[in-house]
């Protein structure tokens, strides 16, 4: 497995270790990765991820992975956040369709009924 945050995409950097004689060696610095289940509302599911303990600490500051991912641009995404975050929109924008749809005939008919009672 690769090293790499799954939502933000923070990867290993390169550095140097610096003797007290000034020596130095090359090393890496890697990101504090851990494993978590985080739970999606909108697709009703749990989803693994690895991600950094700093995308986990904005995650939960945002008020959950939706929330996060709609707030974030797509730019500061890794490619695995953002198939995500598509899903996301897609189950909404189909929501909001549906919602669209249920009520339509409901305002209508209660244009007709407030129509009737105005002619009493």
């Amino acid at each position: 497995m690769s090293k790499v945050c799954e939502i933000t995409g923070i990867s290993a950097m390169t550095g140097n270790n610096v003797s007290h004689a000034n020596n130095r060696t090359k090393r890496k610095f890697l990101p504090n990765l851990q494993n978590v289940k985080l739970y999606s509302e909108a697709l009703e599911k749990y989803l693994s991820l690895k991600i950094t303990v700093r995308a986990m600490k904005s995650v939960e500051k945002n008020g959950g992975l939706d929330s996060y991912l709609l707030k974030k641009s797509n730019r500061d995404l890794a490619p695995e956040a953002q198939k995500i975050k598509r899903s996301i929109l897609k189950l909404k924008k189909n929501w909001i369709n549906f919602v669209h749809q249920i009520n339509q005939p409901i305002a209508l008919s209660l244009h007709l009924l407030g129509a009737r009672h105005q002619s009493k």
